[in-house]
């Protein structure tokens, strides 16, 4: 018997899955603002089938570039909207490398303005290159 986790079955129906992406970008394209005055940060994610179930895989890079251009969309209206309330904001869009599938978009204000502030480890400068592989090839 198949490992059922295992999701690496062929995807048929391009053209459902691209109708997808704007069904997506339709429904979270104008921000909850009742529901984020209730409760001040809100987040979307890719909530993509087949690409986003238990075991998740990336899209290919094609249809990689078309949610991201949603999601710049969805960002760029949920800022205009924002903007709207006069007051200081964090929105971003969150990039996971190198799963894409996983990527989302985060708002907060108000009392969560700095909720997101720790999400993420700093980074610690540039990342070491070994000299070797600069000039391909060990040093004698």
């Amino acid at each position: 018997m198949a490992n059922p986790l295992l999701n690496k079955k062929k995807i048929r129906g391009w053209k459902r899955r691209v109708k997808q992406i704007e069904q997506w970008k339709n429904r979270y394209m104008h921000l909850d603002l009742e529901e984020l005055r209730a409760s001040p940060r809100d987040y979307v994610k890719l909530w993509i089938d087949p690409f986003y179930r238990l075991t998740r895989r990336n899209p290919p890079v094609w249809y990689s570039r078309l949610l991201l251009a949603a999601m710049i969309k969805v960002y760029h209206s949920w800022s205009r909207q924002m903007a709207g309330f006069n007051e200081p904001f964090y929105l971003r869009i969150w990039f996971y490398h190198p799963n894409f599938i996983q990527s989302q978009i985060v708002v907060a204000f108000r009392d969560a303005l700095h909720f997101y502030d720790n999400t993420f480890e700093t980074g610690g400068g540039e990342p070491e290159v070994p000299l070797g592989a600069v000039r391909g090839s060990a040093r004698s």
